[in-house]
């Protein structure tokens, strides 16, 4: 059950930090997930997001680089995310 909960938390946190309302919510939400699952990096990147959004800069900048060496763990032989690079070069 505690599985099912992770995904909506994650978007529904990423997609309220996405357009920057309610973010303490939104960051509540997303810290949840990532709780949850420590590992996953879609979450870490979400994480990053709201971070950066709240104007955490150092915090959003170690979450996103977690990100994308988890993503990159799982892709192997592929590039780290793209999005999570994006966001570090913002």
């Amino acid at each position: 059950m505690i599985r099912r909960i992770q995904p909506p938390l994650n978007y529904l946190g990423y997609m309220l930090a996405d357009r920057n309302v309610k973010l303490e919510e939104a960051f509540g939400m997303i810290k949840k997930a990532v709780d949850l699952d420590p590992a996953n990096g879609a979450y870490l990147d979400s994480l990053g997001w709201a971070y950066f959004r709240l104007g955490k800069y150092d915090l959003a900048e170690e979450s996103l680089t977690k990100a994308s060496q988890h993503m990159a763990a799982i892709l192997r032989s592929r590039t780290t995310s793209a999005i999570s690079i994006r966001r570090l070069a913002v």
